[in-house]
């Protein structure tokens, strides 16, 4: 639970108890039912609960309580038909595959990288034939379809409840298997009952303790699942979050971020201590959460935002900083329908599109003539400026299972004695450790297919002779990037026949994610034109963590200066190589961590679109220069540390107070 701003550090249930901090409540909305006694109408408390910020903004609305109702065990009919069963699971699987790729449809201009891969998750998931197996396996033993889920779900309970690596993928089997319960058909003959199944919402919620009304809510849950909290970002008037859970990394608060709903995590609140229907006001930018909050307060924070939101209403034409230094703004993007700002002057370029949402939507993998269709779209879309693609990153099993060896054969022969190729052809399951596992080696034709579409995509756009950016994923040493660009030049000299300069128009780029890349920058910069460095998995492979459990990542931070010094070297050493720059993921999309990679030496920053206004205006009010003693920690080598410095860290922490007070200090918008 959050503390509270009190001296005594009283719970929220002793500061009812109590009465202290008593101020006049304001009033709800007119006819609303006051959630406490009469009695106290005229003199609720104000009570502040501080947490930790998960998703920035300012949010006034009722309390609401999320609580997921569970679908009613159907009655007892006698003998079980066990096939009949079986086709009620089948059933239950394929309208839920439907129903996540509905949702992936839906929300891929809406949602940020990191979301669409939640979501992602579920679709691997409830592909999983693991799981409609010990689904099948309990049916034969006697039970019904339901009871089937309800004990595949406690068993998963039993074996990761207490293994916080599994916890968050707890969660979303939970999710998973009680929307497979809701979607089973009730029975064998009705197909009414299976065509209402198939028009089924994809959020189930609890009608009692829900206020139905169209009110502002602030929605109070220990733990929300990404769907459901889509669904009342789509279907309800939600304005706030408050978690139980404090990591930046739940999959509710990458969500809430995308879609700007202001969240603290960190706290739990009862009813009694907060009650359905209270007024709330959430604060992240101070993590504060007020229950029942006083004129005054409201009228302090509500005059804040609205000079805030009145200096980012319109968009600027430019980003450069207060003392004249110019930063190139770039979008992140997964479909053609993310340019809607392509054509303003604030935007350079497409910094990162993520072709594997491509992958995801349809069978366009397979098809290289839909795959050059699309990205002949994405180059007329951008018109003159850049659009940087990153292959497909085939990096883990839940995509690919196996490598076939047809398409490495003749053109990868260095590597076909790491790969395992058998001498009857065939090949066999590779391991983390290998080179190959980690990226596109897996299957060649995926790539094969791929870079061609491009290349031909390029050829056929309204501008043929334009560049081509191709960046390349989980590189971690230069033998890898020679096999990369071995394919490339290999499908560019194909399409030379068409357009003979086509080879001259290839920007090859690493993003660099794998930490060892750092100790090879010398090797790397001969074969290529510009890097990006992903933030997001940089970041998990520094710290050795899982970037999706937040048990192991609660404690860390991306501005810990560890990782900061790590970047900071990254940049250091491309600049003295003349290499291009880019950052892309989070930290680029983050106010405060955005105005610390300026101060790494950064100058182009990818980030979601709906971060540009926010991320503009923090440029523009930021005097650069006086930010470099702050962040001079970070650019320095290791043999210099001896030098006196006038900002040292020891964790995250500082650096958040040092940097969050030098915005203050020096008006940055944020």
């Amino acid at each position: 639970m959050g503390n509270l701003l009190t001296k005594k550090g009283l719970s929220p249930e002793a500061f009812l108890q109590k009465g202290v901090l008593r101020q006049k409540e304001i009033p709800l909305r007119e006819g609303a039912p006051s959630p406490l006694k009469k009695e106290n109408e005229a003199s609720q408390e104000e009570i502040i609960v501080t947490g930790t910020a998960l998703s920035f903004g300012l949010a006034v609305g009722q309390a609401d309580f999320y609580k997921v109702s569970q679908r009613a065990a159907p009655v007892d009919s006698g003998a079980i038909d066990v096939d009949e069963e079986k086709r009620k699971i089948k059933k239950s699987i394929e309208l839920l595959r439907e129903n996540i790729s509905r949702i992936l449809s839906e929300t891929a201009v809406i949602l940020t990288e990191e979301s669409l891969e939640i979501f992602d998750v579920y679709r691997i998931l409830i592909q999983d034939v693991v799981l409609e197996r010990e689904l099948v396996k309990i049916v034969e033993t006697g039970k019904s379809a339901y009871e089937a889920t309800e004990m595949v779900a406690r068993n998963f309970r039993q074996k990761m409840h207490n293994d916080s690596f599994w916890q968050t993928r707890l969660y979303d089997l939970q999710y998973l298997l009680r929307q497979l319960r809701e979607f089973l058909p009730k029975s064998k003959d009705s197909l009414a009952d299976e065509a209402s199944q198939e028009k089924k919402a994809d959020l189930l919620w609890d009608e009692e303790g829900v206020l139905q009304n169209k009110q502002p809510l602030v929605l109070i849950a220990p733990y929300i699942s990404p769907a459901d909290l889509l669904y009342y970002y789509r279907y309800r008037h939600i304005v706030g979050l408050v978690l139980k859970d404090a990591g930046q990394t739940s999959h509710a608060a990458i969500v809430a971020r995308s879609l700007h709903i202001p969240t603290l995590g960190g706290i739990y609140l009862t009813k009694k201590a907060c009650p359905l229907g209270a007024r709330l006001l959430l604060d992240t930018h101070s993590d504060k959460l007020y229950i029942h909050p006083a004129p005054h307060t409201l009228a302090r924070l509500q005059h804040r935002n609205v000079f805030i939101k009145s200096k980012n209403d319109e968009l600027p034409l430019q980003t450069i900083t207060k003392d004249n230094i110019k930063i190139e703004l770039h979008l992140n993007a997964n479909l053609n329908i993310d340019f809607d700002l392509m054509s303003h002057p604030v935007i350079h370029g497409v910094g990162l599109f993520r072709t594997e949402i491509l992958f995801m939507m349809s069978g366009v993998s397979t098809d290289f003539y839909a795959q050059a269709e699309e990205y002949r779209k994405v180059f007329d879309r951008a018109g003159n400026k850049p659009v940087i693609f990153r292959t497909v990153d085939t990096t883990d099993d839940k995509e690919l299972a196996s490598l076939e060896n047809e398409g490495l054969r003749g053109h990868l022969p260095e590597l076909q004695k790491s790969s395992r190729i058998r001498s009857d052809g065939s090949s066999q399951r590779l391991t983390f450790a290998t080179s190959l596992e980690r990226g596109f080696l897996k299957r060649y034709e995926i790539l094969q297919t791929q870079i061609r579409a491009l290349l031909r995509a390029r050829i056929q756009s309204k501008d043929p002779y334009g560049n081509v950016y191709i960046m390349i994923p989980m590189i971690s040493d230069v033998v890898e990037l020679k096999a990369y660009q071995k394919i490339i030049e290999t499908e560019a000299l194909h399409e030379s026949k068409k357009n003979p300069s086509i080879t001259s128009q290839i920007k090859i780029g690493l993003m660099i994610e794998v930490p060892s890349i750092v100790y090879q920058i010398s090797h790397f910069s001969t074969f290529i034109d510009f890097i990006s460095i992903g933030t997001n998995d940089l970041f998990q492979f520094f710290f050795a963590t899982n970037r999706w459990n937040t048990q192991s990542r609660r404690s860390q931070d991306m501005l810990a200066p560890a990782f900061l010094k790590f970047i900071g070297n990254i940049v250091q050493q491309f600049m003295h190589q003349g290499i291009s720059i880019h950052v892309c993921g989070e930290m680029a999309s983050d106010p405060l961590t955005a105005m610390t990679l300026l101060g790494l030496g950064v100058r182009k920053l990818s980030i979601a679109s709906n971060a540009v206004n926010t991320i503009a205006h923090m440029i523009n009010s930021l005097p650069l220069g006086l930010l470099y003693p702050y962040t001079r920690f970070f650019r320095m080598e290791s043999r210099e540390f001896c030098v006196s410095i006038s900002h040292r860290y020891e964790s995250a922490v500082d650096v958040r107070h040092t940097l969050q007070k030098f915005a203050h200090e020096n008006h940055v918008l944020m």
